[in-house]
Protein backbone atom coordinates (compact mmCIF):
# COMPACT_ATOMS: atom_id res chain seq x y z
CA UNK A 1 0.00 0.00 0.00
CA UNK A 2 1.20 3.45 -0.85
CA UNK A 3 1.81 6.00 2.25
CA UNK A 4 1.76 9.03 1.75
CA UNK A 5 0.69 12.66 3.30
CA UNK A 6 -2.97 11.97 1.84
CA UNK A 7 -3.03 8.61 3.71
CA UNK A 8 -2.85 8.42 7.59
CA UNK A 9 0.62 6.45 8.38
CA UNK A 10 -1.28 4.06 11.32
CA UNK A 11 -2.81 2.18 8.25
CA UNK A 12 0.31 1.39 7.13
CA UNK A 13 1.32 -2.20 6.35
CA UNK A 14 3.76 -4.06 8.25
CA UNK A 15 6.91 -6.00 6.37
CA UNK A 16 8.45 -8.91 7.66
CA UNK A 17 12.67 -7.85 6.33
CA UNK A 18 13.40 -11.56 5.66
CA UNK A 19 11.24 -10.98 2.68
CA UNK A 20 13.48 -8.89 1.46
CA UNK A 21 16.72 -9.91 2.82
CA UNK A 22 18.42 -10.69 -0.49
CA UNK A 23 17.89 -6.55 -1.48
CA UNK A 24 20.57 -3.82 -1.09
CA UNK A 25 19.55 -2.06 2.35
CA UNK A 26 20.47 1.44 2.03
CA UNK A 27 21.09 2.14 5.71
CA UNK A 28 21.44 5.57 7.59
CA UNK A 29 25.12 6.26 9.19
CA UNK A 30 26.18 5.12 12.42
CA UNK A 31 25.79 8.54 13.74
CA UNK A 32 22.46 9.01 13.12
CA UNK A 33 20.07 8.17 15.57
CA UNK A 34 17.45 6.18 12.80
CA UNK A 35 20.41 3.54 12.56
CA UNK A 36 20.22 2.25 16.13
CA UNK A 37 16.55 1.92 15.47
CA UNK A 38 17.06 0.45 12.09
CA UNK A 39 19.94 -1.99 13.81
CA UNK A 40 17.04 -3.05 16.04
CA UNK A 41 14.60 -3.78 13.82
CA UNK A 42 16.75 -5.69 11.73
CA UNK A 43 17.67 -7.90 14.77
CA UNK A 44 14.46 -8.10 15.77
CA UNK A 45 13.60 -9.50 12.18
CA UNK A 46 16.91 -11.75 12.12
CA UNK A 47 18.28 -10.64 9.42
CA UNK A 48 21.91 -9.74 8.32
CA UNK A 49 21.96 -7.62 4.84
CA UNK A 50 23.98 -9.14 2.29
CA UNK A 51 24.79 -5.94 1.01
CA UNK A 52 24.41 -2.30 2.55
CA UNK A 53 24.83 1.17 0.85
CA UNK A 54 25.39 4.12 3.88
CA UNK A 55 24.17 7.27 3.72
CA UNK A 56 24.11 10.21 5.37
CA UNK A 57 21.01 11.61 3.78
CA UNK A 58 17.36 9.90 4.88
CA UNK A 59 15.58 11.75 2.02
CA UNK A 60 18.55 10.59 -0.15
CA UNK A 61 18.42 7.37 0.54
CA UNK A 62 14.62 7.41 -0.06
CA UNK A 63 15.28 8.59 -3.32
CA UNK A 64 17.58 5.75 -4.17
CA UNK A 65 14.63 3.12 -3.11
CA UNK A 66 12.22 4.92 -5.65
CA UNK A 67 14.70 4.36 -8.73
CA UNK A 68 14.95 0.75 -7.58
CA UNK A 69 18.03 0.87 -6.00
CA UNK A 70 17.76 -0.93 -2.66
CA UNK A 71 15.34 -0.67 0.57
CA UNK A 72 15.74 2.65 2.62
CA UNK A 73 14.51 3.55 6.47
CA UNK A 74 12.97 6.50 7.86
CA UNK A 75 10.90 7.70 11.17
CA UNK A 76 7.25 6.99 10.27
CA UNK A 77 6.90 10.59 10.88
CA UNK A 78 9.12 11.37 8.02
CA UNK A 79 7.19 9.69 5.42
CA UNK A 80 4.96 12.98 4.76
CA UNK A 81 7.36 14.84 3.96
CA UNK A 82 9.52 12.92 1.65
CA UNK A 83 8.78 13.47 -1.53
CA UNK A 84 10.02 11.44 -4.59
CA UNK A 85 9.03 11.57 -8.29
CA UNK A 86 8.52 7.76 -8.95
CA UNK A 87 5.85 5.71 -6.30
CA UNK A 88 7.40 4.05 -3.29
CA UNK A 89 6.14 1.90 -0.84
CA UNK A 90 6.13 2.27 2.94
CA UNK A 91 5.91 -0.70 5.33
CA UNK A 92 6.37 -0.70 9.20
CA UNK A 93 9.34 -2.97 9.97
CA UNK A 94 10.83 -4.62 13.05
CA UNK A 95 8.81 -4.33 16.57
CA UNK A 96 5.38 -3.52 15.93
CA UNK A 97 4.97 -2.46 19.22
CA UNK A 98 8.04 -0.29 19.45
CA UNK A 99 7.71 3.59 18.82
CA UNK A 100 9.18 5.44 17.09
CA UNK A 101 7.88 3.05 14.45
CA UNK A 102 10.32 2.67 11.75
CA UNK A 103 9.19 2.55 7.97
CA UNK A 104 11.11 0.93 5.38
CA UNK A 105 10.71 2.54 1.33
CA UNK A 106 11.25 0.53 -1.63
CA UNK A 107 10.12 0.06 -5.07
CA UNK A 108 9.41 -4.02 -6.11
CA UNK A 109 9.60 -2.35 -10.03
CA UNK A 110 12.87 -2.32 -11.04
CA UNK A 111 15.85 -4.21 -9.79
CA UNK A 112 20.05 -3.22 -11.64
CA UNK A 113 22.82 -5.39 -12.24
CA UNK A 114 26.17 -6.20 -10.47
CA UNK A 115 27.78 -3.47 -12.77
CA UNK A 116 25.35 -0.78 -11.57
CA UNK A 117 24.92 -1.53 -8.24
CA UNK A 118 29.20 -1.25 -8.26
CA UNK A 119 28.86 1.82 -10.25
CA UNK A 120 26.52 3.57 -7.76
CA UNK A 121 28.57 2.60 -4.94
CA UNK A 122 30.86 4.43 -6.26
CA UNK A 123 29.22 7.34 -6.99
CA UNK A 124 28.29 7.11 -3.42
CA UNK A 125 31.60 6.76 -2.07
CA UNK A 126 32.59 9.73 -3.82
CA UNK A 127 29.34 11.55 -2.55
CA UNK A 128 30.77 10.87 1.32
Amino acid sequence: RLVGSEMCIRDSAYLDLRTIADMNFILPNRHRLLRNFVDEALEFSQVIPKRITEMNSIGAGIQMAAEGLGAAFCFESYTASICTKKQVQYFRVGDPQRYPAVMIAYSKKRQHDNFFDFLIHCVIQELN
